[in-house]
Formats: structure tokens, sequence, C-alpha cells
């Protein structure tokens, strides 16, 4: 509903009774996110890693969230620790991989990596053919590469 500062205030309650409520933290990280309070973002999704460490739209979240503070090496770390986490998981984490490849792409772009930006488009869409945003980004680092 886009009500954050709502939904940070409900998850306060919900943390001040268990401190250790990854669901929480994480979905506290979201909301301060969306406000564009990403340093504060990232330590609330520190928080969610170090109760549960595996947890890989955590680490896609916070390779979201450096992204946007433009810390594009660490961004793809997150990502790269998404995708590893859900190497050997079923095709439905396979198409949230996909988005991880995307978004790790997205900041290689930034970086003006467009080889290594291309290739995690290919493994994207390798894994969602149909992923047009990740075929467009595609189409467009190619011109880049030029």
């Amino acid at each position: 509903l886009k009500r954050d500062l709502e939904a940070i205030a409900s998850y306060d309650k919900a943390i001040q009774l268990k401190p250790d409520l990854m669901i929480a933290w994480y979905r506290r990280g979201y909301a301060l996110d969306e406000l564009k309070r990403y340093e504060e973002a990232l330590q609330n999704y520190d928080r969610a890693i170090g109760i549960v460490p595996n947890g890989s739209p955590i680490w896609h979240n916070k390779g979201i969230t450096l992204g946007n503070l433009k810390r594009y090496e660490q961004a793809i770390v997150a990502y790269d620790k998404a995708i590893q986490i859900n190497q050997y998981s079923t095709e439905v984490v396979n198409l949230t991989n996909a988005d991880s490849w995307y978004a790790r792409g997205l900041s290689l772009f930034a970086m003006k990596r467009y080889q290594d930006a291309i290739s995690s488009f290919d493994k994207a869409i390798s894994l969602r053919p149909n992923f047009a945003d990740a075929i467009k980004a595609r189409q467009v680092a190619q011109k880049w590469l030029r």
C-alpha cells in the first residue's frame, strides 16, 4: 500500500517482541529502501542476514540497496551470494535467480563493464527466456560495447 512509515512502526513492534524475527528485519529494510533511507536499510538487511545467513532474497535486496548507493562492487558481491545460495534450487527459484543475474548486469553496466554485463544478462535470459527487461538491457549494453 506504500504506507512504509506505518509498516516500519509495525516491524518495530514485532522486533520489540521478538528481536530475532528475521522477516521483520528484512521487510523493515525493504520499507526503508522504499523511503530512500539506504544506509538504514542496509543495517536492517545485515541484521536479517545475521539471523538467516542463507536468505537469498535478503542478499538480493541488499544488492539493490547497494546499487542505489552506487556501491556497485559490493552490490555484485551481494547478488553473487544470492545466486550461490540458490544454485542447486528448483525452477521457481531459478526465476528469482534471473532477477539477481539481471540486477548484477545492471551494476556491471553502471561500472561500464559492458561485456561482463552482457554475460550476466545472458544468464538471466537463459533462466527466464522471455525476460523483456534483461533482453532490452542486453541490447543496450551491446550498443555501448561497439
